[in-house]
């Protein structure tokens, strides 16, 4: 916006906004990093994730980060990844605050829709907590529609004991499917579920593909009970487990806190979707309850 100002005539004062410059949506590069990282810090009060992640999705060959340009300065951003089960995930969609309220937000998720319809992706989807009213609200303008609902449950590993339990991490992969395939998780989701706070339409090839990347999943089972987690910088996210009651989960979160290294003030996050008869039971363990909705859209 080229200025906001406020004139007085007398004793009457009047705002006058002037035209907003052009907003031109590309390709992010490199040299776009400082601007991003600099409006993108205190997004909220603990601050933000992405410029621990920028670089990465700077570089990345399965994604691409678009940013709203306004006179060659970068005042909004989204970052789009290419999923394999041949879909889009949108995330980090985040504007300057002296810019919002623009119809940025809108630019950038409809020129994304656009350039993603020309690479001949069918399929985009995204999470929004529930509380957010104005990204819910954005979501039924672009025409998404929701999927599902979810519920994410944190546990500090500070409650779980330092205790060997009896555990195995070499699983086949024919296994893991059969699991997978027949738990509630996958039942309640029609098969889409998270991997690393994206969701995926699951079956066996595309679930081939996400354990072959050992920075995405890594897999566990704990006497009977399987376990699909990644780590995230916050501490370790269970994605995936088809444990039946509070003990059984337990007992893999113990079998996980063996494998990776933790902190007192790290956390566990279970994601659940809603219906899950193991949501209320662990309500009780859990220091911070989040309810949110994966969204899709056909391009």
């Amino acid at each position: 916006m080229q200025y906001n100002g406020i004139k007085h005539y007398s004793n009457v004062v009047i705002a006058v906004r002037y035209d907003m410059p052009e907003v031109i949506i590309r390709k992010a590069t490199r040299a776009d990093k400082a601007e991003i990282t600099s409006f993108t810090r205190n997004t909220w009060e603990w601050g933000d994730y992405i410029p621990s992640v920028i670089n990465f999705w700077l570089r990345e060959k399965d994604g691409m980060v678009l940013v709203a340009d306004i006179g060659g300065r970068p005042v909004g951003m989204l970052h789009v990844k290419f999923l394999p089960d041949h879909s889009a995930w949108f995330e980090g969609l985040r504007v300057h605050p002296l810019y919002r309220r623009r119809g940025i937000a809108y630019k950038l998720n409809l020129s994304a829709l656009e350039m993603l319809k020309e690479m001949g992706i069918g399929r985009v989807r995204l999470v929004i907590e529930s509380s957010n009213k104005p990204s819910l609200n954005l979501a039924t303008k672009l025409g998404f529609r929701k999927i599902s609902e979810w519920i994410a449950l944190e546990i500090k590993q500070s409650k779980i004991e330092n205790r060997l339990t009896n555990c195995v991490i070499r699983i086949k992969m024919d296994e893991v499917w059969d699991v997978v395939k027949e738990s509630e998780i996958y039942k309640l989701s029609n098969g889409v579920m998270p991997v690393r706070w994206r969701w995926i339409k699951i079956d066996k090839d595309v679930l081939r593909i996400i354990l072959s990347r050992k920075k995405w999943l890594r897999r566990i089972r704990c006497i009977e009970k399987l376990g699909l987690f990644a780590e995230m910088g916050y501490g370790t996210l269970l994605c995936f487990s088809n444990a039946e009651n509070k003990e059984e989960l337990i007992r893999l979160l113990k079998g996980i806190k063996n494998l990776v290294r933790t902190h007192k003030s790290k956390v566990f996050e279970i994601q659940l979707p809603k219906g899950h008869k193991l949501a209320e039971e662990i309500k009780e363990i859990s220091s911070d309850v989040t309810t949110f909705f994966v969204f899709e859209k056909g391009v």
